[in-house]
Parts: C-alpha cells; structure tokens; sequence
C-alpha cells in the first residue's frame, strides 16, 4: 500500500474523531441553556374576541319516513246469498228449458243437461254481478317515503383578535 494513502486514511480517521468530540462536548452544534428552575402554569385565563361572522355547517341525508292518510273507499256489500241464488235460479230455468226438447230418454238427458247448464252458467252471472248496496268507508292508507333532511354538525367562527381576522 501506498504511504500518501495511509497518512490520507488516519489523517481522516482523526479528523472525524475530533469532530464527533467537538459537538459533543458542545463546542459545535446548538448549545442549550441550563434549566435553573420551571414553573408550571396552573392559572387558566379567558380569552375574549370579537366574533365577526358565524357560517353554519350542515349536512343533508335521505331519511326514510312513513306516510299514512285517509282515504274513502266504496266497498261493495255481500248479497244475502252469495252466488248460489244465481246457481239455483240457472238450474231451475235450465231444466225446464231442457225438459221442453226430445222425447222419452232424450228428454231426460237434456232436462239434466239444461240444469247442469243452466246453474253453471247462473252461477257465473251472478258472480259478475255488480249489483248490491254499497257503502263508503274510512280506510288508512300507509307508505313510505324518503325526504332529504338537514342537520347542523358545527359552526365555523371567524373572529377578531389583536386587530386580526381568525377562523
């Protein structure tokens, strides 16, 4: 190795070293004043300013709400006998429309057909029927519905201390 180098290498070696000693022992870097005594403030004292403006910050959100009104409705009151008067008045003009066709057998097979027939399709008619008393009654009615509705979560303040706008 090469003696320039060696002297280079230690030559460095104790340069750092002094530098590290020098900032420790304070003579480079900050220097620190030596704490003599501290006391703590224990006495809280009020601050006051003018405010100046006050902006509200809310919030909107979708809140879901039940709905409910009255409404009149017209409601249909039951026949006294359902749709069986229908069937038997059917049946009846079936048979007797029947009975008035053929001869002999013939003329049992179509009285049983026509009253068959005819209560079936008495029995239809009257259930299509729209006749009857009706009545108009109160019913509530609820849905739900959803409405955007807003709150205030804080305030931003502006005021003035010492002459200078804050927020």
């Amino acid at each position: 190795m090469n003696n320039k180098t060696l002297v280079i290498a230690l030559v460095s070696i104790l340069g750092a070293g002094a530098a590290v000693g020098a900032y420790r022992t304070g003579m480079i870097g900050p220097q620190y004043a030596e704490v003599v005594r501290a006391t703590p403030v224990t006495v809280k004292e009020p601050l006051y300013a003018d405010v100046v403006d006050v902006v509200p910050i809310t919030e909107t959100r979708d809140v879901a709400q039940q709905v409910c009104n009255n409404q009149q409705v017209q409601v249909r009151q039951a026949e006294r006998f359902g749709d069986k008067d229908g069937m038997v008045a059917g049946a009846l003009i079936g048979g007797l429309l029947g009975n008035q066709v053929g001869k002999g057998d013939g003329r049992k097979v179509a009285t049983v057909a026509g009253l068959v027939g005819g209560g079936y399709a008495g029995r239809e008619i009257d259930r299509r029927h729209v006749g009857g008393r009706t009545s108009t009654q109160t019913q509530r009615v609820c849905h739900t519905e959803t409405r955007p509705k807003s709150t205030t979560v804080g305030y931003e303040v502006q005021y003035l201390l010492d002459g200078r706008v804050l927020s």
